[in-house]
């Protein structure tokens, strides 16, 4: 049973460190789709099927609100790079 308990760790430790960075292509209305991101009104009360209450405070839903928008700026900067990879996504995640 510990050697095929070792068999896999060992396994799993090549496979982890075989993996390379992954290229992605960017959607051609990814900018598109980022402004209107950005623009729409975030943190507000949503109905079925998401029952989501809405952030009653203004000004801590305009602090969230910059925040998200702030990460959707990085992910914008990533997706226009020469060559987006999962990456320079993980790092904007930093």
């Amino acid at each position: 049973m510990i050697k095929y308990f070792r068999i896999f760790v060992i396994f799993m430790v090549l496979s982890a460190c075989g993996q390379n960075t992954t290229e992605m292509k960017t959607r051609e209305n990814a900018t598109e789709k980022f402004v209107k991101f950005i623009a729409k009104k975030k943190f507000i009360e949503q109905p079925y099927p998401y029952f989501y209450p809405e952030v009653a405070d203004e000004k801590i839903r305009s602090i969230f609100m910059n925040k998200i928008n702030q990460a959707t700026t990085d992910f914008q900067k990533a997706a226009k790079s020469k060559n987006p990879t999962d990456k320079k996504y993980q790092e904007k995640l930093k």
